[in-house]
């Protein structure tokens, strides 16, 4: 692993996908990944002026990202909710480095995903969306603000090994 994953292509990432349905993976799970992977390819296309076609990711085409994206997918295929709500995104501050340098927090992939979708800046030094994150809530979530009436029946824990004093 390097501080900046190789580029891939959509179209490899694209291909890894379709491949693992031909080979066992749902359709509906390799359709739900394609749909997130879809809606960041366009954002990057419109972002670097190039075609869908000519997309390459960096960071968000690493492994982790692409399992990230896909084992979402499965989940959400497996739970099948009726409807995902989210809270307003927060996005986070500062700045972060990336393949293309040093860019402002949200970054401007996770910005134009989130484009429609109430946020809210400021919070600690880091970035709280990322590239990765985002399409997942662009593509999934059908209503965001206020926790909705809810009766939790499981609660998991446990969302990496990142602490911020503030959540």
């Amino acid at each position: 692993h390097t501080d900046h994953p190789p580029h891939v292509h959509y179209a490899e990432i694209r291909a890894l996908i379709e491949q693992a349905g031909r080979t066992g993976l749902a359709p509906a799970v390799v359709s739900c990944a394609l749909t997130m992977f879809d809606r960041l390819a366009a954002v990057e296309a419109a972002l670097h002026g190039v075609s869908v076609a000519d997309v390459s990711f960096h960071e968000v085409g690493a492994l982790d990202s692409i399992l990230d994206i896909v084992g979402v997918a499965a989940a959400l295929v497996y739970l099948s909710p009726r409807r995902i709500v989210s809270r307003v995104v927060p996005v986070g501050s500062g700045q972060v480095r990336t393949a293309h340098g040093l860019l402002p927090v949200p970054a401007p992939a996770t910005l134009a995903l989130l484009q429609g979708i109430p946020i809210e800046a400021g919070g600690p030094p880091v970035e709280l969306t990322t590239p990765t994150g985002a399409p997942i809530l662009a593509t999934q979530a059908s209503a965001f603000g206020a926790l909705p009436a809810m009766r939790p029946i499981a609660v998991g824990h446990g969302a990496g090994p990142r602490d911020l004093p503030d959540r």
